[in-house]
C-alpha cells in the first residue's frame, strides 16, 4: 500500500506539474502575442511618421525643384534680355525678329497689337532716322516670372540717339509662356 500511495502522490506531484506547465507554456504564449503586438503597434508608429518625414521630404525636393526651374528660366530670360540689348545697339532687325512672338501687345510707345513684319519696318525707319542711336544697361536685370507662365524684365540704362542726346530710360519687356517677347515699352525717367 505503501508503494500505491506513494506512486499516487508521484502521479499528483506530476499533474500538478503538467498543469503547472500547462500554465506556463500558455503564459508564455500569451506574453509572447502580446509582445509581438506592442512590436507590431511601435512598428506602425515607425512607419507612419517614416510616411509623415517621407512626405515632408517630397515637399520639399518639389519646392527645390521649383525653384531650379525658376532659377533656370530666369537665367535664359536674362541670356534673352542681354541678347536683345546687343542687337539692339547693332540696330540688327532680323536678330531681333527671332525673339519676337508672332504678334507684340506693344512695341515702344506707339506701335500695339503689331506683327513682327511691322515691328522689322519700324526699327529699320528708326535706325536710319537714328544711326548711332544706343541703349546701355546699368545692373542687372529685374526679372520677375507669373504664375501663368509669362516674364517680365525691367532694365534701367541710359539711352542716347546721338552722344549729346542721352536720357535715363526703363525698359520693361515681356514674355509669353515660350519665352518670346511679346512687349517692348520705354520709360524716360523724370527729372
Amino acid at each position: 500500500m505503501e508503494t500505491a500511495r506513494i506512486a499516487g502522490k508521484i502521479n499528483a506531484g506530476a499533474s500538478r506539474l503538467r498543469i503547472i506547465g500547462l500554465f506556463l507554456i500558455v503564459f508564455a504564449f500569451v506574453l509572447f502575442i502580446y509582445f509581438t503586438r506592442k512590436q507590431e503597434q511601435h512598428i506602425e508608429v515607425q512607419k507612419s511618421e517614416i510616411i509623415q518625414k517621407d512626405a515632408v521630404i517630397d515637399e520639399k525636393v518639389v519646392a527645390l525643384e521649383k525653384v531650379a526651374v525658376v532659377q533656370n528660366r530666369e537665367n535664359e530670360l536674362e541670356l534673352i534680355v542681354n541678347e536683345y540689348l546687343d542687337l539692339r545697339v547693332k540696330h540688327d532687325v532680323d536678330g531681333l525678329d527671332k525673339l519676337y512672338a508672332n504678334r507684340l501687345d506693344r512695341y515702344y510707345k506707339n506701335l500695339t497689337n503689331t506683327s513682327r513684319e511691322e515691328i522689322k519696318r519700324s526699327d529699320r525707319q528708326y535706325w536710319q532716322k537714328n544711326p548711332q542711336d544706343t541703349f546701355s544697361m546699368t545692373g542687372k536685370p529685374a526679372i520677375t516670372i507669373n504664375s501663368d507662365g509669362t516674364a517680365k524684365a525691367l532694365i534701367n540704362g541710359r539711352n542716347c540717339r546721338n552722344a549729346a542726346t542721352c536720357v535715363d530710360q526703363l525698359v520693361q519687356i515681356n514674355f509669353d509662356t515660350e519665352n518670346k517677347i511679346n512687349y517692348v515699352r520705354g520709360f524716360i525717367a523724370n527729372g
